[in-house]
């Protein structure tokens, strides 16, 4: 736990000076390593005898563009239709990261103080129906207080 707190106060402020800095730099490496990922998923599907659904072939393949998407964040334009300031985009982005961030956040320390019934044993074994609630909610209410207050 300790160890992701300084992370966490460490990693953050790097993330969000290179995001909203260089955000061209960060886009190139990412395009860069996500097609270095994609060809050895592909030689490594190839190889195993794993039967892949054509959907999820797609979707693997249609992520990257997902993530090229995100420098197109800074032409974005607001509600009414007017062009927003310069670091709008930026703004968008980070308030989607800080809301996905606080959802998990408070996801653990809500399942730590107050789980009690197992989500899906299966896929991870602390996970827990009251972390999840509470980390929902937690998520919805950053999410809504960075829309209304930080994007305007």
């Amino acid at each position: 736990m300790k160890q992701r707190l300084i992370t966490a106060a460490i990693g953050i402020p790097i993330f969000i000076s290179v995001s909203v800095a260089l955000w061209y730099v960060l886009a190139a490496v990412t395009l860069i390593l996500l097609s270095i990922a994609l060809v050895e998923t592909n030689k490594g599907l190839a190889r195993s005898e794993v039967s892949i659904p054509p959907g999820l072939k797609a979707l693997i393949w249609l992520y990257p563009l997902l993530l090229l998407s995100i420098p197109l964040l800074r032409q974005t334009t607001t509600s009414h239709g007017s062009f927003a300031s310069p670091d709008y985009g930026a703004r968008l982005f980070l308030s989607a990261v800080f809301s996905v961030w606080a959802t998990d956040s408070f996801a653990y320390f809500g399942g730590k103080a107050f789980g009690k019934r197992k989500l899906a044993p299966n896929v991870g074994p602390n996970k827990t129906v009251e972390g999840s609630a509470i980390g929902a909610t937690f998520g919805i209410v950053i999410g809504l207080l960075f829309g209304k207050y930080w994007l305007g």
